[in-house]
C-alpha cells in the first residue's frame, strides 16, 4: 500500500529476480589426509578430495601437500560430480624428517565453490626411529647366589618432542659363562617394554647365574669364579618404522652392545643325599 498526497493507493511490489533465485549450483571440495606412514626417505601420503557440493567439478585444478621441511608435491584433480571423491596416494621424498604435512585444495582459486573453508587439512606424521643402545655397565659387583644386575641405556637418536609416542620394544639379551678350561654356559632371555623416550630410558636386566653340577671337592659350597660376555639387542614392535640408513647392511648396527664381567662366582648345586646302605 502506498500513500500519496493524503490519497490511499494499492500497488504491487516487485522485487528484481536476483534478490528471490534460488542459490546458484556450485561444488564444493573437501580435502582429507587419511593415513600417512614414514620411512627413512620419505613419507607416504594417502588422501582424499570429496565433491559435497549441489554442482559437478568439472576437473583441471590442483592440490598441493606439503611438508614441513619445504617438499611439495602437485597433483590435477580429475572431474567430480556431486557425492564423488578422488583417492590418492604421494610419497613425499626429502633427506629430513618430516613432523606435518598439510594439503591444500585448489590453492590458485580457480573453482567457484559453496566454500572454501574445507579445502585445507593437517596432519602431525610420527617419524621414524633410530634406535640406539648406548651402553650396557654393571650395577654392582657380581655377589655368590644374587642375581648380576645391568642397566642398558636406550635412546631415540631421532627422537622429535612435538612427536613423541611410546614405543613398544623387544629387548634381547645373550649371556655365557665362561669357565677356564669348560664349555661356555649360554642363556638368553627377552622382554617387551614400552618405551616413550622423553629421554635416555635405561632398562634394568638382571641375569641368573646357573648352579654348577655338584662335586667332590674339600668345600662344595665355594663358587667357582667365571667371566660373564652379554649381548643385547633392542628391537622397536611398534608400527613407527626404524630409521636404518646408518647401518650400512648391518640389522643389528647401533641397536646392540657387549658388555664383559669378569669374576661372577657361581655356586655349586647341593650334592644329592647319600641313600642309606642296605
Amino acid at each position: 500500500m502506498v500513500r500519496l498526497f493524503g490519497a490511499v493507493c494499492l500497488a504491487s511490489l516487485v522485487l528484481p529476480a536476483s534478490s528471490w533465485a534460488a542459490p546458484a549450483a556450485l561444488p564444493d571440495l573437501v580435502g582429507e589426509i587419511l593415513a600417512t606412514s614414514s620411512s627413512s626417505t620419505a613419507v607416504l601420503v594417502h588422501g582424499r578430495v570429496s565433491n559435497v557440493g549441489t554442482a559437478p567439478y568439472p576437473g583441471g585444478a590442483g592440490l598441493v601437500l606439503t611438508a614441513d621441511d619445504g617438499v611439495e608435491h602437485y597433483l590435477v584433480m580429475p572431474a567430480l560430480g556431486p557425492g564423488q571423491e578422488y583417492l590418492f596416494n604421494v610419497a613425499l621424498r626429502s633427506a629430513q624428517i618430516s613432523t606435518k604435512v598439510d594439503l591444500v585444495v585448489d590453492p590458485m582459486g580457480k573453482v567457484a565453490e559453496l566454500s572454501r573453508a574445507n579445502n585445507i587439512a593437517h596432519w602431525q606424521v610420527h617419524p621414524p626411529l633410530d634406535l640406539v643402545l648406548s651402553s650396557v655397565r654393571a650395577e654392582a659387583k657380581p655377589v655368590a647366589g644374587q642375581p648380576v644386575y645391568l642397566v642398558a641405556e636406550i635412546r631415540d637418536r631421532l627422537w622429535t618432542p612435538a612427536v613423541t609416542v611410546p614405543v613398544q620394544v623387544t629387548m634381547t639379551v645373550r649371556s655365557k659363562f665362561q669357565i677356564a678350561g669348560r664349555d661356555p654356559i649360554a642363556i638368553d632371555s627377552s622382554l617387551v617394554q614400552p618405551i616413550d623416550f622423553l629421554d635416555t630410558f635405561q632398562l634394568p636386566i638382571s641375569i641368573d647365574p646357573p648352579l654348577l653340577p655338584a662335586a667332590q671337592a674339600a668345600d662344595p659350597t665355594a663358587p667357582v669364579m667365571a667371566a660373564l660376555s652379554v649381548t643385547v639387542c633392542v628391537k622397536s614392535l611398534s608400527l613407527v618404522a626404524e630409521r636404518e640408513d646408518d647401518c650400512a647392511g648391518h640389522p643389528a648396527c647401533n641397536n646392540c652392545a657387549d658388555l664383559r664381567v669378569a669374576d661372577v662366582p657361581l655356586l655349586r648345586a647341593p650334592p644329592a643325599p647319600s641313600l642309606p646302605s642296605p
